[in-house]
């Protein structure tokens, strides 16, 4: 128990800290909701605008 409480302190003092650097962008990138016909391309859009939503990428495969 001992062990899996210092890793787990480990984690949190070392690896948490690096998260945080992360900046918000506003783009976010989504799989299209209608998934019969588009199941494999992913889309990005940018919140503040919606109207400017672009194909990203495709795939010859279903994405998960």
């Amino acid at each position: 128990m001992k062990s899996f409480i210092r890793h787990l302190c480990f984690c949190l003092a070392f690896l948490l800290p690096l998260a945080t650097y992360a900046k918000f962008t506003g783009e976010v990138i989504f799989i299209y909701p209608d998934r019969e016909k588009r199941d494999n391309e992913l889309w990005i859009t940018h919140i503040e605008n919606t109207k400017n939503t672009r194909l990203l990428y495709e795939h010859e495969w279903t994405i998960y």
